[in-house]
């Protein structure tokens, strides 16, 4: 699973990174593209910390424009904007 972090965060963010293990999610996910039924899925939760400064890196390197549509820094996410409830959710863990 880490190794997957790792390379997500290559793929999608242009970063290298040495994520920390934070816990394990467990989750029920509505019907979506993948299937039509509610599900109960797990995930692992991995943290990176960054300082502010790799934000401008990360925006200007980052691949995947359509799947991550904003990053930002925890402070800066608003409790009324609109959020995927599972990445309001990982915000929680901080």
């Amino acid at each position: 699973m880490r190794e997957a972090m790792v390379r997500e965060a290559k793929e999608e963010l242009g970063i290298d990174c040495i994520p920390e293990w934070l816990g394990l999610a467990h989750f029920e996910m509505q019907p979506d593209y993948f299937s039509n039924v509610v599900r109960e899925e797990y995930g692992a939760i991995f943290g990176v910390s960054l300082d502010e400064e790799y934000l401008e890196q990360i925006e200007k390197l980052r691949i995947d424009r359509e799947e991550i549509e904003k990053i930002a820094l925890l402070g800066e996410i608003s409790s009324n904007e609109e959020i995927r409830e599972l990445d309001r959710k990982l915000t929680e863990f901080y």
